[in-house]
């Protein structure tokens, strides 16, 4: 059963399961796609044409631990490939009203090498297919297992690791995602309407605070080999989890560039559509992410959960390691949960990676380096004895530090509850089916209508207005005047583009600013650098915050003088929120209440205000009167900002209170036509005694020189 978490992310990315998708109306398309927080959608995309559909890739194609086992049969050995039958592939599958045929032989382990033999051995005239692949490239699971899980090998062993990474990136990963794609055209249908979706991978870590360093266990004692004893393990620092997120981050990047050269070839050399599927930002704003601050390293967690991937419980020291031998049988309890199987739809799964694994060590199939490939799913069995033998001379062979260790299970295998960890969990394949999904749609659509440009992206995610999203019943909230804003975009831009921290190479990064602290217009703005997938662009944020600043809190009736609450919107790789601080209550109009009492010698001044004079501390009206009473005619200047709410203040639900005296016979000269007050940008009536009496029309201020102009104070 779906998750309630899921059945929200569904509904808002592809509301139109099951017989259709509808994609949202925003601007750009660039080859890009992932979606969320974007109403409802319109322009709906059938479906009903994707027929013949593959899943190629690595463990987080299949699927290892979400769900059940996918049941043996005489065709291929599910269980040594770790395929399970809730992973994202099977979701998308129950979700293609007319699929009448599945080819399903991602493989957990598998590089890029294995992905590009996956891809070779698929049917032909497919429509769909969609793949992981390159992270067992950049060595993530021996990272994972040298820097985390057995980390007793000091930052030498851990940094040699980074460094392969580093080296695969830059020297293999794309060419060999480049081999897998042209694979796979002559394996697309013929007309060249078939589409290929490119799933990224998404960082594990929250990086806000260092509680997974020093409240939590993350790694494992391996007791049966020796030369760990005595030494301790590295700690997972913030620092080590922004170093690891970040390659994740570059892997992507890596993939979302060779997406956007196939997307780009011409018609000519091009086979079929494709498009790249992010869900890097997801963990991170649903709190799905390891070491999050809202748990305490529990799993299941109580107070996280939406986490999206699988662990074990890091609140107390990590479990020795299951040394049971693997079984390679089913459960005789576990059922095939074939996808779409009610449709007869054929399914063909082929274990192109590990059914041939049988070097020299192996136990039944499951080779002595299973270790590592149970672990992570994501590093090749033995790739001496597999990668080299079926290796493309197109292709080139990721080597990571660790290959050939030896095995600490004796041969023997971990169970899939122990080589799970790392990988998505079921809200975790729920979430990247929904992303999958949505670029399925966005992708048709664009086919369907090649010069529709309103079509959203990446480029339109998380757009909220604050009312909207926490559904505000009133309008006495934090908002400040569209003014404000708008007078102050370029400026925050301007200083965002100078900003070292949206400018590093990092995946990661942020930007703060504010202006009238202190007032009712106190604003901030926070810009967020999400991934590393594109540049900071003045001319995209000026963009974003004009879009904020303008689409929001729209209502001629409620919101006549066009007030904003303040809102979020993620576009570009970058998180624009503008964010109002001070409370306020709703007004309809600019206005202020003004008394003035003669007081023998001198009148003096009382004016509560709202509207006008919300960031400047009084300083427009003090001015624009000493230069109406003329030198030295003002004294005694007082001016404050007043809490609208707090009954136990003078505030008669004003924002501000200006005190002054002046010289007699100021009044009808320059306050009791508002002639003072409307240069100050402003305007006031006169004040009574009783304000449940005073009236807006009533313009001016009360009394003067010769006592009450209406005889009410």
């Amino acid at each position: 059963m779906p998750s309630p978490s899921w059945l929200l992310l569904a509904a808002t990315l592809w509301p139109g399961l099951v017989t259709s998708f509808a994609v949202p109306p925003p601007p750009i398309f660039n080859g890009s796609s992932s979606g969320a927080g974007l109403g409802k959608r319109s322009t709906p995309v059938s479906l009903g044409w994707v027929k013949r559909f593959a899943a190629i890739g690595d463990s987080f194609t299949a699927g290892i631990g979400s769900g059940k086992p996918m049941t043996s049969d005489s065709r291929y050995d599910n269980r040594a490939c770790s395929r399970f039958d809730y992973g994202w592939p099977s979701i998308v599958s129950q979700n293609l009203p007319e699929l009448n045929y599945m080819d399903y032989p991602a493989c957990s382990g598998a590089r890029s090498t294995d992905v590009w033999e996956q891809a070779r051995n698929l049917a032909s005239n497919l429509d769909v297919v969609m793949l992981t692949a390159g992270g067992n490239d950049l060595c993530l699971a021996a990272m994972i297992r040298k820097c985390i899980i057995l980390p007793y090998g000091g930052e030498a062993g851990c940094n040699a690791l980074i460094d392969a990474a580093e080296n695969n990136l830059a020297t293999i990963l794309k060419p060999n995602i480049r081999s897998i794609l042209n694979e796979l055209k002559p394996k697309m249908r013929s007309d060249k309407k078939g589409i290929v979706v490119y799933l990224g991978y998404a960082p594990f870590f929250d990086t806000r605070n260092e509680d997974c360093a020093t409240k939590q266990h993350w790694h494992i004692f391996e007791f049966m080999r020796w030369t760990f004893w005595g030494q301790s393990p590295l700690r997972l620092t913030r620092a080590r989890r922004e170093k690891l997120n970040g390659l994740v981050v570059k892997i992507n990047k890596a993939i979302s560039e060779v997406v956007d050269e196939f997307a780009a070839l011409p018609e000519s050399s091009r086979a079929f559509d494709i498009i790249y599927g992010s869900w890097e930002d997801w963990p991170k704003e649903s709190d799905g992410q390891f070491c999050s601050p809202s748990g305490d390293g529990d799993y299941p967690e109580p107070n996280q959960p939406d986490l999206l991937f699988f662990k074990w419980p890091t609140n107390e020291p990590a479990p020795r390691m299951d040394l049971r031998r693997r079984s390679l049988e089913a459960d005789p309890d576990t059922k095939l949960a074939e996808p779409a199987a009610e449709q007869n739809m054929a399914v063909v799964a082929t274990s192109n990676t590990t059914d041939a694994v049988t070097a020299e060590g192996s136990l039944d199939g499951i080779h002595d380096t299973q270790y590592e490939s149970s672990l992570h799913g994501m590093n090749t069995p033995n790739p001496a004895a597999v990668a080299h033998r079926k290796l493309n001379k197109r292709l080139l062979l990721p080597e990571c530090p660790g290959d050939n260790d030896f095995d600490v299970t004796l041969g023997l295998g971990l169970p899939d509850t122990f080589g799970k960890i790392f990988h998505p969990n079921e809200k975790g394949h729920e979430a990247m089916a929904s992303f999958a999904m949505y670029a399925l749609g966005v992708a048709k659509h664009m086919q369907d209508n090649p010069e529709d440009s309103s079509l959203c992206s990446y480029e339109d995610r998380d757009f909220y207005c604050v009312r909207q999203r926490y559904k505000l019943k009133t309008w006495d909230y934090n908002f400040v005047s569209w003014k404000t804003l708008n007078d102050n975009k370029d400026d925050v831009c301007d200083m965002a583009a100078n900003s070292n921290a949206l400018n590093s190479s990092s995946g990661e990064g942020s930007f703060y600013h504010e202006i009238n602290r202190g007032t009712p217009e106190w604003v901030e703005w926070h810009i967020t650098k999400v991934n590393n997938l594109h540049s900071f662009s003045r001319s995209h944020c000026v963009d974003a915050l004009r879009r904020l600043q303008d689409h929001c809190d729209g209502d001629a009736t409620e919101n006549p003088l066009n007030f904003k609450y303040g809102g979020t919107i993620l576009t570009n790789g970058f998180r624009y929120e503008i964010k109002p601080i001070w409370r306020r209550k709703m007004f309809k109009q600019v206005d202020a209440r003004c008394r003035a009492r003669y007081v023998g010698g001198y009148t003096s001044y009382s004016i509560w205000g709202k509207g006008w004079l919300g960031d400047d501390h009084g300083v427009a009206l003090r001015e624009r009167a000493k230069g109406c009473i003329g030198p030295g005619g003002l004294w005694r200047w007082e001016f404050e900002y007043l809490d609208p709410f707090d009954d136990s203040e003078d505030s008669y639900g004003y924002e501000w209170k200006a005190y002054f005296r002046a010289f007699i016979g100021a009044n009808d000269r320059c306050f009791a036509d508002n002639h003072v007050q409307k240069k100050a940008g402003g305007r006031s009536h006169v004040a009574k005694r009783n304000p449940a009496d005073e009236r807006f029309n009533d313009e001016g201020c009360s009394g003067g020189a010769s006592g009450d102009r209406d005889g009410d104070w």
